[in-house]
């Protein structure tokens, strides 16, 4: 129970973090820290930052991209 707590509070610092480095709305990030959930809860069980987190899961959406582009 306290887990799932503990992973709603990291979202939420990561989406913070977000917020700050692009400018956006504080709801266009909850839902771009929601939509890539999966990558945000992975990163939280290797013991990483909320900061380190955004960053990593940035450079694997946007190298997703530019692979779909490449194809």
């Amino acid at each position: 129970m306290f887990g799932l707590f503990k992973g709603v509070q990291y979202r939420a610092e990561c989406s913070q973090i977000v917020m700050e480095i692009t400018g956006l709305e504080k709801q266009v990030c909850i839902e771009y820290v929601e939509d890539h959930k999966a990558l945000f809860d992975g990163i939280q069980k290797e013991g990483e930052e909320p900061s380190n987190a955004v960053l990593e899961v940035a450079a694997l959406v946007l190298l997703s991209i530019g692979a779909d582009v490449r194809q």
